[in-house]
């Protein structure tokens, strides 16, 4: 079943049935990402209350909760910032589907890892090595269906595949409605997110490669061969060389905003959720409130690819940030989690954040030429990550400040939105295809 060659690198020559194993395992890749990235909301507050607890200590403070909720999710960020880069490299190197079929068996038996740990410290380890997994399939997901399905399908499918993390996230969190997650009973959820390692495995076996790809790879062989400048140059070729590095740090600031937006503010609406019903008797609370806002990111982010198109891609991230911007402020200023609108604001808050999601696979990719095209989608989308890192740790020093009043710290960390309406200014314009 593996293509090894293509002489049409705008609509690939592999078979219907090829196209679509690319696009349902790349779909399906980023859907346990999706799923896997809920594990960090849904599960670390309670692993960490029952992995620090003692008979002296039932009940941690929950500044210390806090702390390790903190630490966790910096673990997620920091490891998908890492995997972006490493399966980045290796979906460049070694073929797309390598890269994304390594990266699914990594995310799978890093959570797997979690379900045997008896302290918050080898959690944290397998959470970081779980979570390089997760930063590495969007980038090869998105590289291989961008690179072997039409042009014109292009738009349509970077939404499709924008949904899939978060419809990920809604799947585990219904599962979570039934079940509940909590310090007792956590290490289930860990156990469940190991099952995808079945499909690392047969995406390593099964999936064609990027005909794109290999058609790269054996001119770079040919190039090689010879002695030359040209060679030298290819085989220096870098996402940080002197050529790429404006294109890099283009999409680093792009890709940055929907991450700092969402895990350092928005984010923040299930640990706000989770920690009223812990007192409310309602231990519910988080996952409906995951599922609202995933649900709402699962629709926002199939508008993005078509919105760029429509749009133009300046003027529709610089909408893509204003919403968000206002809805968010509203929420977290004016709204409770045991209001009746909650849920439904929390909704269109998932909606107005996630839009962005379907604009990055568009046209993040176009910055890239093929040879470093996963890596620099990879280092675009997750740089960011190490940007939220500190973000998330700076929430710390804002809980201190606001008394653990996660509506005022939302309240502050959602201005990170209107930051994007001004650097979107600032990407190229006119003759440049990529933004336009």
């Amino acid at each position: 079943m593996k293509q090894e060659a293509s002489p049409n690198t705008t609509d690939s020559t592999l078979s219907r049935t090829e196209l679509w194993f690319i696009l349902i395992t790349a779909y399906l890749s980023w859907f346990f990402a999706g799923s896997g990235m809920a594990v960090t909301t849904l599960v670390m507050r309670n692993a960490a209350i029952g992995l620090i607890r003692t008979p002296e200590l039932p009940q941690p403070p929950e500044a210390l909760i806090q702390q390790w909720v903190s630490w966790y999710t910096c673990a997620f960020l920091l490891g998908a910032a890492c995997g972006g880069l490493l399966f980045g490299w290796i979906g460049d190197r070694c073929g797309r589907v390598r890269g994304m079929g390594w990266s699914v068996i990594c995310y799978s038996l890093g959570a797997g890892a979690g379900y045997f740990v008896n302290d918050p410290w080898t959690l944290l380890f397998v959470r970081f090595v779980a979570c390089l997994g997760i930063g590495g399939a969007w980038p090869n997901a998105v590289a291989i269906v961008g690179e072997t399905w039409p042009r014109r399908l292009r738009p349509t499918l970077a939404g499709v595949l924008g949904t899939g993390g978060n419809l990920g996230m809604v799947v585990l969190a219904l599962v979570c409605v039934k079940y509940h997650v909590t310090p007792d009973h956590w290490r289930w959820v860990m156990a469940v997110a190991a099952l995808p390692a079945l499909l690392g495995i047969f995406v390593l076996m099964a999936v064609s490669e990027s005909p794109e790809w290999l058609d790269r790879r054996a001119a770079a062989r040919g190039r090689n061969q010879g002695a030359g400048p040209v060679a030298m140059e290819r085989r220096s070729m870098s996402v940080f060389s002197r050529e790429i590095l404006p294109r890099t740090l283009l999409g680093i600031a792009l890709g940055s905003i929907p991450l700092l937006g969402n895990w350092g503010s928005v984010n923040w609406l299930v640990t706000w959720a989770d920690q009223v019903g812990s007192f409310a008797g309602r231990p519910e609370a988080k996952a409906w409130t995951q599922i609202a806002r995933s649900a709402g990111g699962a629709v926002g982010s199939m508008f993005g690819g078509w919105a760029a198109m429509l749009l133009g891609r300046r003027w529709s991230f610089f909408w893509m940030s204003f919403a968000p911007l206002v809805v968010s402020q509203y929420v977290f200023g004016w709204l409770h989690p045991s209001d009746p609108q909650f849920l439904m604001w929390t909704t269109i808050l998932g909606f107005a954040s996630t839009v962005y999601l379907g604009w990055l696979p568009l046209c993040l990719p176009e910055f890239f030429p093929a040879e470093i095209r996963s890596q620099g989608t990879g280092v675009s989308f997750n740089f960011g990550r190490f940007l939220s890192a500190g973000g998330v740790l700076m929430t710390g020093l804002l809980s201190a400040q606001f008394a653990g009043n996660y509506a005022r710290i939302g309240q502050v960390t959602s201005l990170i939105f209107g930051l994007g309406m001004v650097i979107i200014w600032f990407a190229p314009n006119g003759k440049d295809r990529e933004l336009k």
